[in-house]
């Protein structure tokens, strides 16, 4: 799962930083948040996850403001999860 967090002003998008949840095996659980890894900007990851998440933003009609997205990354491409 990966986070995007962007800021906008006047509809140009501004991607802040992209990370990537660390989560493990702990406590009988699977999937344990930990924290979260920062991703290169210029990593594969990245180039697919922050132009589509700019694409959902202008889908959304964002204009100004932050934004905090979570994206799953599928065969098929990324898939949103949340987006605020």
């Amino acid at each position: 799962e990966l986070i995007v967090d962007h800021v906008t002003h006047h509809s140009k998008h501004k991607t802040c930083m992209v990370w990537k949840y660390d989560k493990r095996p702990a406590n009988g659980e699977r999937g344990v948040y930990f924290g979260m890894i920062p991703v290169e900007s210029n990593s594969h990851e990245a180039s697919l996850v922050i132009p589509y998440v700019r694409h959902c933003l202008e889908a959304l009609g964002v204009q100004n403001g932050p934004s905090h997205a979570e994206c799953i990354l599928t065969a098929g491409g990324p898939v949103l999860v949340e987006l605020n």
